[in-house]
């Protein structure tokens, strides 16, 4: 009796993602990761720009961060979404932004201490928002080399 996971010997098994199919797919992906890319790129700049009040924002969550911090933060992250576009570089710079964003998520999208509704639930957009892209940034990870 055969498992039910049984393979054919000419079949194989495969959880990788196909390769794209130049170039009509290698564009789409270049193209989507411009897009991916785009928060990232606005989010970097005005941490850099705006380091204080995101550090005294980081502090008032609870996290003593230093306006360098918030600084080197925007800078990581744009220098992760440049990296996006390199293959060789992607699986690393997903990770780099996975990892920064349920920090930043924290920090910024605090909607359970939101007084009024709409404040509340501005924030909770924003925060599902940026769970979105933590799944999207794991995927890009899984699916790159």
């Amino acid at each position: 009796m055969s498992s039910p996971r049984a393979v054919d010997q000419h079949q194989s098994v495969s959880n990788e993602a196909p390769a794209p199919s130049a170039p009509r797919d290698s564009f789409l992906i270049h193209i989507a990761l411009l897009i991916f890319s785009a928060i990232f790129a606005y989010g970097g700049f005005n941490q850099i720009r705006a380091a204080p009040s995101h550090a005294t924002r980081a502090e008032e969550a609870g996290l003593p961060v230093p306006k360098e911090g918030a600084v080197a933060s925007g800078a990581v992250m744009l220098l992760a979404l440049l990296a996006l576009q390199f293959p060789g570089l992607r699986r690393t710079a997903a990770i780099v932004l996975a990892l920064q964003l349920p920090v930043i998520t924290f920090v910024a999208h605090r909607f359970w201490v939101q007084e009024t509704p709409p404040q509340r639930a501005a924030q909770l957009t924003q925060f599902l928002k940026n769970a979105s892209l933590f799944g999207a940034a794991l995927y890009i990870a899984a699916t790159s080399e």
